[in-house]
């Protein structure tokens, strides 16, 4: 599989570095893979996904219509815009609770699998999940 075969999800965002602080820094989950201004109010930035099972890149974009910024942590209403697959749910959510991440509600048993929501700092809610 190429880059060019990797699933890109768009992420609108009103600062690039406070989603790479949260997406890489705090919660660990994606590393930077493109990084570079091309304008003087624009940059290019790409995460990728920690997981090599689970390719994904995260391309966080600056809104700049007001269109956009009202869409900025609405992107999928009142549900995850993602869904994130992680090898232990249990100690991702300890891990990331412990690292100040906030969560909707508290971890889920549920008959496929377990399930954490956290919240980004953009008000996006992000699924994590343990597939039994």
């Amino acid at each position: 599989m190429g880059r060019r075969d990797v699933v890109r999800l768009v992420l609108l965002v009103d600062d690039y570095d406070r989603a790479i602080d949260f997406y890489c820094k705090q919660t660990g989950l994606f590393s930077i893979d493109v990084n570079f201004e091309f304008g003087p109010k624009d940059r290019n930035v790409v995460l990728i996904y920690n997981n090599p099972r689970s390719p994904l890149f995260l391309v966080p974009h600056r809104a700049f219509t007001p269109k956009m910024r009202a869409s900025i942590g609405k992107q999928a209403g009142d549900f995850p815009f993602v869904s994130l697959p992680v090898e232990d749910c249990l100690r991702s959510y300890d891990l990331l609770q412990n690292a100040g991440v906030q969560f909707v509600g508290e971890l889920a048993e549920l008959p496929y699998g377990c399930q954490a929501i956290l919240l980004d700092p953009f008000g996006n809610q992000v699924c994590l999940f343990q597939e039994y």
